[in-house]
């Protein structure tokens, strides 16, 4: 990123971090709130987050790369506590990157013909690997 780009990028960064906090709490001030259960259902209907999303987040602005650990794991605690859904959604995923993603990457090795397969191949699954350590480093609650 050109230096002249860097604090743009840092602002921006942080604008969104803020925006993504804030619509994970369901508290604007003391007269201006959602009851714990409107809150919870509101996230969930109106799909403001899913795992991927909070995989991202975590990746993100979460532990250990993006310095805002307590704030994340925070957020990550009213969001699952106000929406018990996002609990079955988490053991879903986990289950199904264990089950079918991770088997694969045998299948796929086999059938690869090029180095650039191999690349994509190696960086899907890394990707996978880090989305999950980001994830549940930042908010170790969701291994129980």
């Amino acid at each position: 990123l050109p230096m002249e780009h860097e604090e743009l990028h840092h602002k921006l960064s942080k604008l969104i971090f803020l925006t993504i906090v804030r619509m994970s709490t369901e508290r604007e001030s003391k007269e201006d709130f959602l009851t714990p259960q409107g809150f919870g259902f509101a996230i969930y209907e109106n799909f403001m987050f899913d795992i991927p999303k909070l995989f991202d987040i975590c990746s993100i602005f979460g532990e250990p790369y993006g310095g805002n650990g307590p704030l994340v794991q925070r957020m990550l605690t009213n969001i699952f506590t106000k929406q018990n859904l996002y609990v079955d959604d988490l053991k879903t995923v986990v289950k199904y990157i264990f089950k079918e993603v991770f088997p694969n990457v045998i299948t796929n090795f086999k059938s690869l013909q090029t180095l650039n397969g191999l690349y994509d191949l190696l960086y899907y699954h890394y990707d996978t690997v880090a989305s999950l350590f980001c994830f549940f480093s930042t908010y170790p609650a969701g291994l129980s």
